[in-house]
């Protein structure tokens, strides 16, 4: 019942912006990221759930970084011990989309230690997750000296 209800709010967030807006401000980020961080990899509850949070920080204009920070660290753990398709797509499309937000999520994405893992998955033979990963890195690029 969980799971189905953490994909109807991903549904939800991904019909756009200002929806998403709204489910992120009813508090939909923290526990859904909290229960991610308490289930193995590899299950449909993974793959669903992390594809949620990603909705949540798809789209323009971007989200408040404040408000969808919290999932970041929960989604560079999956990333890092997953290797299914669907769930790394999702997730690197999220990085690209998040790293968008120049200066403040940089420190964010380098602090949760997933760029090596990003720059290992340039390397997919999924073109989609590739170009994920190489906006992704771009906008880390683009950032500061420092």
């Amino acid at each position: 019942m969980i799971e189905q209800a953490i994909w109807g709010i991903g549904n939800i967030a991904g019909d756009g912006p200002r929806i998403r807006d709204i489910v992120i401000a009813a508090g939909a980020v923290n526990p859904i990221a909290d229960l991610l961080d308490q289930v193995t990899t590899g299950q449909s509850f993974t793959r669903n759930a992390s594809w949620t949070l990603s909705n949540f920080c798809r789209g323009r204009p971007a989200p408040d970084i404040e408000k969808v920070k919290r999932c970041l660290p929960t989604l560079a753990r999956v990333l890092m011990e997953n290797d299914q398709e669907d769930i790394i797509g999702d997730i690197c499309w999220a990085m690209s989309y998040f790293s968008d937000n120049g200066k403040t999520a940089i420190p964010l994405i380098l602090a949760c230690g997933i760029l090596p893992r990003i720059v290992q998955l340039l390397e997919h033979p999924t073109l989609a997750i590739a170009v994920s990963c190489l906006r992704t890195i771009g906008n880390v690029l683009t950032g500061d000296d420092s």
